[in-house]
């Protein structure tokens, strides 16, 4: 059989949405190390922070296409119709100092 101690090998027929039949367990891959409490935290924070910005980036480029979208329409819009041509003001003269005499 084996040496005391060493476990045999053996398929795991448990299934977590994936097929596991074909999977070999021995004693180095069996157990899992827990991991630290900070490292949860951790890991838990990360992820938090990424999915929100996530959320941001996903929210600016939505913005920035919303955006660009308007401004070609007010593009097409604006060369479509001509602006009609404004009066060209005179000046007005500049007023003058009266010299003093001193």
């Amino acid at each position: 059989m084996g040496e005391a101690g060493f476990a045999r090998l053996f398929f795991l027929s448990v299934s977590k949405g994936k097929d596991l039949m074909n999977d070999i367990v021995n004693r180095d891959n069996l157990f899992r190390a827990p991991q630290s409490r900070s490292d949860t935290k951790a890991d838990l924070t990360d992820q938090t922070a990424r999915a929100i910005v996530e959320a941001e980036v996903e929210s600016r480029k939505a913005k920035t296409a919303r955006l660009r979208q308007a401004r070609l329409e007010m593009e097409v819009k604006s060369s479509e119709e001509p602006s009609p041509a404004k009066p060209v003001r005179a000046k007005a003269p500049i007023p003058r100092r009266a010299r003093s005499s001193g």
